[in-house]
């Protein structure tokens, strides 16, 4: 599931980055297979009571720490049900 939300994202022309953040290397692999950038999280933005925010930040400042930081972010939630 998470890999068509991935190839969506690379494939739709819209975004000139797609990063995924889990703390999950297999989700990582899978990522990266289908184009994307993967950040790993930290354990403790990988709970169950984590706050996606919070894992959204660890990304912005992962990026600015490497230079390479965007103007804009948009979050995707490629299990949700539209």
């Amino acid at each position: 599931m998470m890999a068509y939300g991935v190839s969506a994202a690379v494939n739709s022309g819209l975004f000139e980055q797609v990063i995924v953040s889990s703390d999950d290397p297999e989700i990582g692999r899978v990522a990266k297979w289908y184009g994307a950038e993967f950040i790993e999280r930290p354990p403790e933005l990988a709970s169950d009571t984590a706050k996606s925010i919070d894992a959204v930040t660890h990304v912005l400042r992962t990026l600015a720490e490497r230079e390479s930081a965007p103007i804009t972010c948009a979050k995707s939630f490629p299990t949700a049900r539209w």
